[in-house]
């Protein structure tokens, strides 16, 4: 089942909150052709993300990678204690075929010609 990337991105505004110990967190979103990166850092208490590996508290950096690969994307976490903490979400966008809008035939009411 294909989770929301963005759920990712609230994930780690959350974990800014509730763990960096910090007044602000920065976000970025950016875009182009390929892709769609989504940045949340912060200069807070920062941790060990190989310590939260396998462990019940790490379930929520699990889910953020989970939901992150279910659409195809990437998810990387920089940082260190004391040291604050980048969370990176790359998407790739897929290719299709812009929409094609097709006018529709309109019978012209009075109301349309202004009358």
């Amino acid at each position: 089942m294909k989770q929301s990337p963005l759920m990712s991105l609230v994930e780690a505004l959350t974990n800014v909150a509730r763990h960096a110990h910090c007044n602000e967190a920065k976000l970025r979103i950016s875009t182009d052709l390929e892709e769609v990166v989504l940045l949340v850092e912060d200069s807070g208490a920062g941790f060990d993300p190989q310590q939260f590996t396998g462990q019940r508290r790490g379930f929520g950096l699990a889910g953020m990678h989970e939901r992150a690969a279910s659409v195809g994307g990437k998810l990387t976490i920089q940082s260190s204690p004391g040291k604050g903490t980048l969370v990176e979400i790359k998407v790739p966008l897929q290719q299709s075929e812009p929409p094609v809008l097709e006018e529709l035939s309109h019978e012209y009411h009075p109301l349309d010609a202004g009358r």
